[in-house]
């Protein structure tokens, strides 16, 4: 895993695992739908 610094915040850089995918692809799903949710 790679760790970075930013003004913005720390970021990972890492390979998507399957919980990860099916992450952002529920936050799409929320999205469309007009349903609000909290991210970052």
């Amino acid at each position: 895993m790679k760790i970075g610094f930013s003004e913005g915040g720390i970021r990972f850089e890492k390979p998507l695992s399957d919980l990860d995918k099916f992450v952002y692809e529920f936050m799409d799903v929320l999205k469309s739908a007009g349903v609000g949710y909290a991210s970052k």
